[in-house]
């Protein structure tokens, strides 16, 4: 296990840091611990962190990091699915159950899609 600050931006555009320690690593997601940061998120968390076109963050309250360490991102995702109940209110929403890593790699950035929209309409 080791500690770094992660620096990323919210769906609604807020810029963040937090202080994690990363559990496990492949080369597009990894699991991520934070127990610094309990007044944001009400908890302790454990996040499944996705890199892509943008980052996603799929976050349960607790520790899971016994769990998760060294599972595969369908593992991780089934996990999280059974678990649903522990999702943290800063949570990304969930892939559907059996989605594949390449397909939540692809994803376009949420914030980016709504500015889209937004400039569109505004012509």
């Amino acid at each position: 296990m080791f500690s770094t600050y992660t620096t990323f931006t919210t769906p609604e555009g807020i810029p963040c840091s937090a202080p994690n320690k990363i559990v496990s690593s492949s080369a597009n997601f990894h699991i991520s611990y934070n127990n610094y940061d309990s007044s944001i998120y009400g908890s302790d968390t454990t996040a499944l962190v996705v890199t892509g076109k943008s980052s996603r963050f799929f976050i349960l309250n607790g520790n899971h990091t016994n769990a998760l360490n060294g599972a595969s991102f369908a593992d991780c995702l089934d996990y999280l699915h059974k678990n649903v109940s522990l999702i943290n209110k800063m949570s990304d929403d969930l892939p559907a159950s059996g989605e594949s890593l390449q397909n939540v790699i692809d994803r376009p950035d949420p914030v980016m899609e709504w500015l889209r929209r937004k400039s569109k309409a505004l012509g």
